[in-house]
């Protein structure tokens, strides 16, 4: 093993990262959600501030947690192994739907066989999952299937595979290529949680 001492990781920019990125998501989400459209020819739109602040709030709790599960995940192994590994530093990102790039975490090279860094890189994904299915079946009891072009179109993201299965099994119907699921805070949250688990599962830079 290498003869010098690891430094202590950095805590106070981690820190400000996360409450930076608790910040961008709680606004994210309320943006997201936050808009009525009155009655008028044309109709008009307004900002309904309590539904901001319901959606904001709902969006950046749930997705916090499944993102601190997450890099937990890394951490915690990485520990269990004793390889050095920083705190996760997470990436706000306030002009996005996502309000976040998710997070990271640095580990000392040379410390971990491939066996540990199997361990740590899959641990990650899994715990993110933990959290990530039951807040995604949660968001599902207040949505809806809708007809695309009946809803009147609008801004869509696709469903990873998780998505769609969980919501067929729950509405127990099958999604017909023209209809889409409408979002709500939570179930966004999950949509993003399942696809940082997803990209964390390609085996690039692993």
């Amino acid at each position: 093993p290498p003869k010098f001492r690891a430094r202590r990781p950095p805590r106070v920019l981690p820190l400000l990262l996360f409450i930076a990125t608790c910040l961008s998501t709680f606004w994210a989400g309320g943006e997201m959600f936050c808009l009525v459209f009155l009655p008028g020819n044309p109709p008009q739109v307004a900002i309904d501030f309590p539904k901001f602040l319901a959606g904001g709030l709902q969006y950046s709790v749930a997705l916090m947690a499944i993102l601190v599960a997450h890099e937990m995940g890394h951490f915690l192994q990485a520990r269990r192994y004793g390889v050095p590994a920083s705190w996760p530093w997470f990436i706000p990102m306030p002009l996005s739907p996502l309000g976040t790039m998710g997070a990271v975490i640095v580990q000392s090279s040379g410390y971990a066989d491939r066996k540990q860094m199997f361990d740590i890189g899959i641990t990650g994904p899994l715990a993110g999952l933990v959290v990530a299915i039951p807040v995604t079946i949660w968001g599902l009891q207040d949505s809806r299937i809708e007809n695309i072009e009946a809803f009147g179109g609008g801004l869509t993201f696709g469903n990873p595979p998780l998505l769609k299965w969980l919501a067929e099994w729950h509405f127990a119907q099958p999604l017909l290529p023209n209809q889409d699921i409408v979002l709500t805070p939570l179930l966004h949250a999950g949509w993003v949680g399942i696809l940082i688990t997803a990209l964390n599962l390609i085996p690039i830079g692993q």
